[in-house]
């Protein structure tokens, strides 16, 4: 939550677990530096934790809705994107006939960085879809990143023009 590199963490126990909890903790690794335990300590118990968790969480709000509206404006027909409730990142549902591959690939090529969401499943392949990040990112270069992954959705359907397979995307996105 604050600065993975301190290499800190808590958890809230029942008080009869603490002392498991606490030995497995002392064999499996080292204790952090006092003075960055008694630092974040500090921190979290002044009420500066707090504070940065409404910041953070009007900030990544903000970020959400950009993306959110840029791709209701821009991706429609071409992507689908489910609305977190929490998190950092969304899914996008590709159009019918889109590859998640060719998708992150021409994505890429267009200077987006996408995942394909079936390298996050052992078993089940889901439906092809995207893994789009919005947290590291501000709201003007959102809506420029879902305009770039628009051209290269885009792209990806001009380039098989030529097929029947590709003509049925484009009346699906109205592209035709």
């Amino acid at each position: 939550m604050l600065f993975p590199g301190l290499r800190l963490g808590y958890v809230v126990l029942p008080d009869a677990l603490v002392d498991a909890f606490a030995a497995a903790r002392s064999i499996t690794s080292r204790s952090p530096p006092a003075v960055s335990q008694a630092l974040v300590c500090d921190f979290l118990t002044t009420g500066h934790f707090g504070r940065h968790i409404r910041r953070m969480r009007q900030l990544y709000g903000e970020r959400l809705a950009a993306l959110v509206e840029a791709s209701e404006r821009r991706l429609g027909g071409l992507l689908e994107l489910s609305r977190p409730e929490a998190g950092l990142q969304t899914v996008g549902r590709l159009a019918p006939g889109l590859d998640e591959e060719a998708a992150t690939a021409a994505a890429e090529a267009h200077g987006v960085e996408v995942f394909p969401v079936s390298r996050f499943a052992l078993e089940h392949r889901p439906a092809p879809s995207l893994l789009l990040g919005f947290a590291a990112v501000g709201p003007d270069e959102i809506r420029r990143g879902v305009d770039a992954l628009a051209r290269a959705l885009e792209g990806l359907i001009a380039d098989r023009a030529g097929s029947p397979h590709a003509r049925g995307i484009r009346a699906l996105c109205g592209k035709a």
